[in-house]
């Protein structure tokens, strides 16, 4: 279901046509909401703030405000897990199961779907009124907002402040909720908020093409799509900060853009040196890394060069170095072999990356494609029979069981 909505509307930003479930929604709270929408939003008498008035007004009709009770949304108050659940997955359209109470059905929804994967959130058999913390709620916005891939490869890593900087970034996270929030209570006003917002933003993922007037183009399933890139885009690249100069044709990117089509955050992985093959390019981007790099040595770092101290250079400079590898495409383990002179690991990095490559492409096990590599072919035949069991057994068995017991 999320794909879809994903795609309609990435079509919406394409054509300017309003994306019903989704766009046509907030495209209410910019002219004249519907009698209908006014009415839904309007039953909290408590709420007076113009921004929670137009996130309750976009949400009316997913459905998400049934969520909470009564004629007063209590805003301060701590959304529970049940409240949050409800609201989430009419917020995105997630199917919840039928014959159980809404907010234990969207719960169930929510964990099958691994929105919500902490440990205690690991079952249905949960308590409902308990609280949900910032961190996990905006965990699941994310994930349920398709960012999960971009929070894998975030720099500052996978922890909940880390989710929180990335919701930040992408123009989602309510101001009331600062970085340092993750195990504090959520309130209802920052759940609407949150989910507001997260529909809001687009994920697209594909092939970047570059553009000289502040625009890049990304090839993806749906075709071509053309975003908006500003100085205040947060990019990464190779799971590393970095800028928009440092994005290249080609690279696979990841990118949070709003429904005027500006990229708010885009993260990039470019070729390792395993792979990158074209010699051309190799040589120019070495050229202006080390123009770059040399603009950045300090005058401590330059009196080494003059007084020949190349093992203090080299020393001080390892950081600078390794920053600038990684921003020319170079995967982070690469650069670190590479800086030590650890050929026979750069070598194997190489080899695993081929293999993670070519198992990609022919759709069989990364280990399946090192062992032939290897002329292993014991261990060959075996994995190649496991994949053909594994295989049997998903595409044949499972379906015809599964109709066999539908049937019945």
């Amino acid at each position: 279901m999320f794909g879809l909505i994903v795609i309609l509307a990435a079509v919406q930003v394409i054509t300017g046509v309003a994306v019903p479930g989704r766009a046509s929604s907030e495209d209410a709270t910019e002219g004249r909401p519907s009698t209908a929408v006014q009415r839904a939003a309007g039953r909290f008498t408590d709420v007076t703030d113009p921004g929670l008035v137009r996130a309750l007004e976009a949400l009316a009709p997913t459905g998400a405000l049934e969520a909470f009770d009564g004629d007063e949304l209590r805003a301060s108050r701590a959304v529970t897990l049940g409240e949050f659940a409800q609201a989430a997955a009419a917020a995105f359209g997630v199917t919840v199961p039928a014959g159980k109470p809404a907010p234990q059905a969207a719960l169930q929804a929510l964990v099958e779907r691994g929105a919500l994967i902490s440990s205690d959130r690991s079952h249905t058999e949960v308590d409902l009124a308990l609280p949900v913390t910032v961190g996990e709620m905006t965990g699941a916005v994310l994930r349920l907002a398709g960012m999960e891939a971009i929070g894998e490869r975030w720099p500052s890593g996978s922890s909940t402040a880390a989710r929180l900087e990335l919701a930040r970034a992408a123009g989602v996270l309510p101001a009331s909720i600062k970085v340092g929030d993750a195990s504090r209570p959520a309130t209802r006003a920052e759940a609407v908020q949150l989910l507001y917002e997260a529909r809001r933003v687009l994920v697209l993922s594909g092939q970047l093409q570059r553009s000289t007037t502040g625009t890049a183009s990304i090839d993806t399933e749906l075709g071509e799509v053309r975003v908006r890139l500003s100085d205040d885009a947060v990019v990464v690249r190779n799971g590393q900060p970095a800028s928009l100069e440092d994005l290249r044709d080609g690279d696979t990117v990841r990118a949070v853009v709003d429904l005027a089509g500006r990229a708010r955050v885009v993260a990039a992985e470019g070729r390792g040196l395993a792979l990158d093959l074209d010699s051309s390019e190799l040589v120019e981007t070495a050229r202006r890394a080390l123009e770059d790099f040399a603009r950045q040595l300090t005058p401590e770092q330059w009196q080494m060069i003059l007084q020949g101290d190349w093992a203090g250079f080299r020393e001080s400079a390892k950081p600078q170095i390794y920053e600038r590898l990684t921003q020319a495409g170079i995967a982070p383990e690469e650069a670190e072999a590479l800086m030590s002179g650890d050929w026979e690991t750069l070598q194997s990095l190489a080899a695993d990356r081929l293999a993670d490559e070519a198992g990609r492409r022919l759709d069989v096990s990364p280990e399946l494609v090192r062992s032939v590599l290897a002329s292993d072919w014991a261990t060959a035949r075996q994995l190649a029979q496991q994949e053909l069991i594994e295989r049997i057994i998903n595409d044949v068995i499972v379906p015809n069981a599964q109709r066999q017991s539908s049937a019945g």
